[in-house]
């Protein structure tokens, strides 16, 4: 999810009915990642920069070559 804001899921209410796949007991679990889902430093995305470019060469470079 992306908000200008810090999100906090204790406070997000979904609107009745539930939905199928999630209710408001499972929401805040959407929230927590795992250690290797972890936030990375990494450059913004531009068309000026091209960095997710540079990161898809780089992975290709590791894993496929």
């Amino acid at each position: 999810m992306a908000a200008r804001r810090p999100l906090n899921p204790a406070r997000i209410r979904l609107p009745l009915p539930e939905y199928r796949y999630l209710n408001q007991d499972m929401l805040g679990q959407l929230f927590s990642f795992p250690a290797d889902m972890a936030t990375l430093p990494v450059e913004t995305n531009a068309l000026t920069s091209h960095a997710l470019l540079r990161y898809y060469a780089q992975g290709w470079n590791e894993w496929y070559e």
